[in-house]
């Protein structure tokens, strides 16, 4: 009779079961694992891209802050014929170069010149206050600029005054653009004339300023027109710390000069040093930016630093994983062994010695291919080890078959007051049966670990006592609860911390935190909305009701209450735009807000987080830059730029409402004779007063602007006929010809009025301008102080 059969297909049986368990637990580990990684690398995706943007934002908006200035300075010179270092002064002085743009080296105007016009300009120059003023560098070429004015006019600016910025290709490129499109343009990388003696990168952009803006439809028109630059040069370092701020501050950030990335394009590095100085360490994240700023490309590159992988949330991948095969192993283990008592009693009668040895073979194999450690000890004072498995010696770093014969305390070392050798002696004695603790090994090669042992006692009446003990590495464990709440700390600190308003709401909307930043924002204290109060509160019922009404209108249905602000946060995006926020005080603050989802582990939502700052600032200085480039100086009338665009608007009104838009083009009679005979501030005086009087003379529907000197044009809106627009101009006359007193003078200023309508004489402000203009002219030939409609002929 066979009596192995039965075992041998029992063993077959029991290695499919645990085959196909250990499979099916591992293959559920790693599908664990995989879920949950991906997950964290959206998520740190996610936070990589965002920072990203908004450092991109930053340096984007600073150069359109940039940029819009430069304009302001070209309006100064649209605005007045002749704009003296004084003026230019004074303008820069009123912006406050020094605490609106941070960044910023300086703020100057380089004038165009011919060779036959550099000896006299420059004697000009000279007798200003500039002794040794001269152009360099010295040579002939076939134009020449000239930097006259550089605010702050102090320091090594004043080593710019003079410099040809024409004769240097890279900056002639940038000021060739600016001129040819009428646009901004930035120069490629250069060292600014003020860093000579400790070059660095610099940049410079240009907007051009043009003698007259009639006919410039051509690159020739452009050129022939130009009268010179407003231009600022830019350190970039400066540049761009100034505009980032604290922005990506857990990551690499490097600028390049166009498209390539290498060294010799560099323009600005943050934290480079730091990167190189790791070389073990590979980002995470590494992404470049094109960016298009006057015409020219800049590259930005980021990079991660161990600082951003550090603030992501604990990672549970591999803890998932660790736990799946753990109990994976387990389950195997106690398969293993319900089977192995299986086999055993269906062979005991059969062959008593047979099963005993192969049991024993099993219990070896569990514990050889054991993932926690095994030690077997006897039971003397030393307890010194009889037997070990490997994986026991993969914690230690050393050997399993070097272990034997070693005491168990020169392995561990205890933790906390009670010592293992006391714990030992309890169970030697029989005092405890099973004892559970902590302690402490240092592995070969990696160091210190934490393990926990759990120790029995068994006896057998051939071997004696002897000590069973299970050991289980928690290293990787306590060091993931430790990063987790270090995590939280870190989260905790900067949200305590953060300059921001900070708010944090369920997904009903009440309010369940919000940080320092936004009760002094607020003025609210944090019981006063936590948990009582949503943000529907904070915010103007007019904006709520108008986001209302836009959100239902794209989605088709009803949107109102806290849906307006998180509903396309709940559809995946990151709602950021500008609102007003109701203090308690019932004052009303500005603010950009941006509203994000606050997920769990599975992706679902459990509550929403809002960021905003304060934009008061930020919005006065638009306003304050637009009016500085949509009006007059001197008079505070509206110039050439403001009158196109309400010109337009008129048009698209009379085209509806079937009237005219009338122009009276008027220049002062012998307002030269003023200038020279009386000086620049009686001039100035005069056409102050021609604007006051011009204001009280139009209707307030209509619009006095200044076109430079002594013209001013009066925009008459939707009127009747050409006499309607005569009329206008009977006023006007008989307004400005009443005498004024000018520094202890009495003055009597006559007009010469031109004009011409909308649509008869034109459709296109230039068209209707020039007419007004020849209409002008005729007056001034007929004998001034009067009026002429255009006529077709006129010339």
């Amino acid at each position: 009779m066979n009596f192995s059969s039965p075992a041998r297909g029992l063993r077959s049986s029991t290695l499919t079961v645990l085959l196909l368990t250990g499979i099916t637990g591992a293959t559920l580990s790693w599908m664990a694992w995989h879920t949950l990684h991906a997950q964290e690398q959206a998520q740190a995706q996610t936070r990589f891209d965002r920072s990203a943007a908004e450092a991109e934002r930053a340096l984007t908006e600073a150069m359109a802050d940039y940029e819009q200035l430069l304009w302001a300075g070209a309006a100064l010179f649209s605005a007045s014929s002749d704009v003296t270092r004084e003026d230019w002064r004074a303008f820069a002085d009123s912006v406050q170069l020094d605490t609106r743009f941070p960044g910023l080296k300086g703020f100057g105007f380089a004038q165009m010149l011919t060779p036959a016009e550099r000896v006299a300009h420059e004697a000009a120059l000279r007798e200003t206050g500039r002794p040794g003023y001269a152009i360099r560098p010295p040579g002939d070429r076939d134009m020449l600029t000239s930097i006259v004015y550089l605010e702050p006019e102090v320091g090594t600016n004043l080593d710019a005054i003079g410099y040809d910025m024409y004769s240097e290709p890279v900056r002639r490129a940038a000021m060739d653009r600016a001129a040819d499109s009428g646009k901004a343009a930035l120069s490629g990388a250069v060292t600014l004339v003020q860093d000579s003696a400790a070059p660095r990168p610099g940049a410079l952009m240009y907007v051009p300023v043009y003698r007259t803006s009639r006919g410039l439809h051509t690159v020739e028109a452009h050129r022939a027109a130009l009268r010179g630059f407003v231009y600022s040069p830019f350190r970039m370092n400066d540049l761009v710390q100034a505009a980032l701020g604290d922005r990506a501050a857990d990551m690499v950030v490097e600028l390049f000069d166009g498209r390539a990335t290498d060294e010799s394009a560099l323009l600005f590095e943050r934290r480079r040093a730091v990167l190189k100085n790791l070389a073990a360490y590979t980002p995470s994240f590494v992404e470049t930016r094109p960016i298009e700023v006057g015409m020219h490309r800049w590259t930005l590159r980021f990079s991660t630093l161990p600082a951003f992988d550090v603030a992501a949330p604990a990672s549970k991948a591999n803890l998932a994983a660790a736990a799946g095969l753990g109990l994976t192993v387990l389950l195997c283990s106690t398969l293993a062994a319900l089977l192995g008592l299986r086999s055993r009693a269906e062979n005991l009668a059969h062959r008593m010695s047979v099963a005993h040895r192969e049991s024993e073979a099993r219990m070896r194999s569990v514990i050889e291919a054991s993932a926690e450690g095994i030690l077997i000890c006897d039971a003397t004072s030393a307890s010194r080890v009889l037997s070990a498995n490997p994986a026991i010696g993969d914690m230690l770093g050393i050997e399993a078959g070097l272990l034997q014969g070693m005491p168990l305390t020169q392995l561990f070392s205890s933790h906390g007051d009670v010592t293992l050798e006391r714990q030992l002696r309890d169970i030697r004695h029989g005092d405890r049966r099973l004892l559970r603790c902590n302690v402490s090994a240092v592995h070969a090669t990696v160091g210190a670990r934490t393990i926990e042992l759990a120790i029995t006692s068994t006896e057998e009446q051939s071997e004696g006592l002897r000590l069973i003990i299970m050991a289980t590495d928690l290293t990787e464990l306590l060091d993931a609860q430790r990063a987790a709440r270090e995590s939280d700390l870190l989260n905790q600190a900067i949200l305590e911390h953060a300059p921001f308003c900070v708010i944090a709401t369920d997904t009903t909307g009440v309010i369940q935190s919000i940080n320092p930043a936004g009760e002094r924002l607020l003025g609210y204290a944090r019981h006063e909305l936590v948990g009582v109060a949503t943000p529907e509160l904070l915010h103007l019922d007019t904006e709520i009701h108008q986001r209302s009404a836009q959100l239902t209108a794209e989605k088709g249905v009803p949107v109102r209450g806290f849906e307006v602000f998180v509903l396309p946060v709940r559809e995946g995006d990151v709602d950021e735009r500008e609102w007003t926020y109701v203090r308690k005080d019932g004052t009303q603050v500005p603010v950009n807000l941006a509203i994000n989802a606050l997920r769990d582990a599975l992706g679902d939502i459990h509550g929403y987080i809002g960021f905003a700052y304060d934009i008061t600032e930020r919005r006065r200085t638009e306003s304050y830059v637009r009016r500085l480039a949509h009006h007059d100086t001197l008079t505070g009338l509206p110039n050439r730029l403001l009158l196109t665009e309400r010109f337009e608007r008129s048009v698209e009104r009379s085209k509806r409402s079937g009237l005219r838009t009338a122009l009276l083009m008027i220049d002062l009679d012998r307002f030269k004779d003023i200038n020279d005979n009386l000086g620049h501030h009686a001039g100035d005086a005069v056409l102050r007063m021609v604007a006051g009087r011009l204001l009280a003379t139009v209707r307030g529907t209509d619009t006095a602007a200044r076109l430079g000197g002594d013209e001013f044009v009066v925009l008459l809106e939707e009127v009747d006929d050409a006499e309607a627009a005569c009329e206008s101009a009977r006023k006007i006359v008989h307004a400005l010809s009443v005498p004024m007193d000018v520094t202890e003078l009495t003055l009597t200023i006559t007009p010469s009025i031109g004009i011409a309508l909308f649509p008869d004489h034109g459709v296109e402000l230039e068209d209707v301008l020039q007419r007004a203009d020849t209409a002008m002219y005729r007056t001034k030939q007929s004998g001034r102080n009067g009026f002429t409609l255009y006529q077709h002929g006129h010339a």
